[in-house]
């Protein structure tokens, strides 16, 4: 409990970590690339990152590929600000992805459906 102006005053404060119901868990939030990046991608995590951060392989499935955010060896939402940061990265070296998204892991076979669903229905 907090006093503030010799009023009695009960002060809470909350932080949401995760979104979370039972049995199931929001997938965390990640690089999607272009393949032909990923050696750009492994130089970003391994030369700018901070101490124990990187960016980790995940999975390619057709021109596309996934990078975890890991801090410690556990993965977590790559942080929207290191995403920025590889943006201007990528600005600098005047290197333009092909793809280059930040959103939760799509899962087996990258399937993106903003990209897949509009493709799928203009053939």
């Amino acid at each position: 409990m907090s006093y503030c102006c010799d009023f009695h005053i009960q002060l809470s404060e909350y932080t949401i970590t995760r979104e979370t119901i039972p049995g199931w868990q929001r997938p965390d939030l990640v690089l999607i690339i272009s393949r032909k990046s990923e050696a750009t991608v492994n130089y970003f995590s391994n030369n700018f990152l901070p101490y124990r951060h990187s960016l980790e392989w995940c999975d390619s499935s057709g021109s596309r590929s996934v990078f975890l955010y890991m801090v410690n060896g556990e993965q977590q939402d790559m942080p929207h600000r290191r995403f920025q940061e590889f943006k201007v990265f990528l600005s600098e070296r005047k290197i333009k992805p092909d793809l280059i998204m930040h959103r939760e892991d799509p899962g087996l076979g990258i399937y993106l459906p903003e990209l897949d669903e509009s493709s799928y229905c203009a053939n």
